[in-house]
């Protein structure tokens, strides 16, 4: 099978693009997985070896997913592709090469560890300039990854706070010379730890060799320090990075989305080619995304069609609070359902159709509406059956099927 076979043209093109350096930017619901994917079975079938390509992406599920639909097709071929998130592949680098990154017998703490460190160096249920252990790690990281001073990362994370930038530098020196003494690393340092070798050009160069190329998900989610390790490396090796450059969910990390729109400049020679064919919306939802796009101060230069046709207008809604919108939410659910025909409970081995919200603690795929507010310790009974798969086919607020339970997913009592 072909690489390209089920792509449109501008996928096809992506996929079998020879520049040593490529963005593509690609709108939400264009096929950014499905173009990754099919880059690295083309990369494989045209003869570079699995063990030489990197994928980065930012989550350990999305990780997962690429590697999974690559060995679909190429099965063993494709068991040796690197696909991990950046944390990963840094702590990969570092442990594996303690003669050249200088850190050997070093433990790496979770976030959980990491807490407990810094409560230990605060004293137990104390704070500094009223801010908690986990709240200061919150702005040392942010520090980190932005490349911040830690005084401008406590005005960024609490603008409207009269917050002393010394007292609460005093506690981060207090843990820094902790995990120093005990030989600590946090996840954030490996990546620090990391980006501070590669300005040795003979260590970046070394580290380039051993991939032909790295494909980047979700570029416009890099941040600062990120960038500190690509840039290093651009000389050294082959980059294909994908990216929206009109959405960045993650800027309470420390993302910046400016970063993509300057890709071409921070990577000379670099290709920039575009998705616009939308799989997901319907064109009146693409034609409010491309006219708020057109408002812009920032030149998009690309205009998303829906490959669907034509749907209903979108409306506007203004809420006052967010329990507010979940209420009208409820309510749009609820009399969408009473449109619908009433059928009978579904077999308990056919729930697995009904979607993830229930596919179980293993899984950990639950994908419900959360719409209840905390009241006294316990969920306000705001909240309707439709959020429950298996108690939503009874039509019965007060139903519950066998095996719902009473976690938060599926309090499903209406009063």
């Amino acid at each position: 099978m072909a690489e390209t076979d089920g792509l449109n043209a501008a996928q096809a093109a992506a996929v079998e693009t020879g520049a040593s350096h490529n963005l593509i930017l690609a709108g939400a619901g264009t096929g950014k997985t499905t173009t990754i994917v099919a880059r690295i079975r083309h990369l494989i079938r045209n003869g570079t070896a699995p063990e030489r390509i990197l994928a980065l992406t930012f989550t350990r599920r999305a990780a997962a997913e690429i590697r999974s639909r690559v060995q679909t097709d190429l099965s063993q071929r494709a068991g040796s592709v690197a696909a991990m998130t950046f944390h990963a592949w840094a702590m990969r680098e570092v442990r594996t090469s303690p003669d050249v990154f200088g850190y050997d017998g070093w433990s790496v703490l979770d976030q959980d560890d990491t807490t407990q460190v810094m409560r230990g160096v605060l004293g137990r249920g104390k704070r500094v300039e009223g801010l908690k252990a986990a709240q200061i790690l919150d702005v040392l990281s942010f520090a980190l990854n932005t490349r911040r001073t830690l005084a401008e990362a406590i005005r960024v994370k609490f603008p409207d706070d009269a917050i002393d930038a010394k007292a609460v530098g005093a506690a981060v020196r207090a843990f820094e010379e902790r995990k120093q003494e005990r030989k600590y690393l946090t996840y954030d340092d490996i990546l620090r730890v990391f980006a501070a070798r590669l300005r040795d050009d003979a260590v970046a160069a070394w580290v380039g060799s051993h991939y032909d190329e790295v494909l980047i998900d979700e570029m416009q989610d890099t941040n600062p320090l990120q960038w500190q390790i690509i840039d290093p490396l651009v000389p050294h090796t082959r980059f294909y990075c994908v990216g929206d450059d009109a959405q960045s969910i993650y800027g309470f990390r420390g993302a910046d989305f400016a970063s993509i729109h300057s890709f071409g400049d921070r990577v000379p020679g670099a290709s920039v080619l575009r998705l616009e064919d939308n799989y997901r919306s319907t064109q009146e939802i693409l034609d409010l995304a491309n006219w708020l796009l057109a408002e812009s101060p920032l030149d998009y230069q690309k205009r998303l069609r829906a490959v669907r046709g034509r749907g209903l207008k979108p409306e506007l809604h203004s809420f006052e609070t967010p329990q507010d919108e979940a209420g009208w939410i409820v309510s749009e659910m609820l009399r969408a359902r009473a449109d619908e025909p009433v059928v009978d409970p579904p077999h308990p081995g056919a729930l697995e159709l009904l979607g993830p919200c229930h596919r179980g603690a293993a899984g950990r795929e639950r994908d419900p509406l959360r719409v209840l507010r905390r009241r006294e310790g316990c969920w306000s009974r705001r909240m309707c059956a439709t959020c429950c798969p298996r108690c939503a086919w009874s039509r019965t607020p007060t139903t519950r099927w066998p095996g719902c339970g009473f976690s938060p997913w599926c309090r499903a009592w209406v009063t």
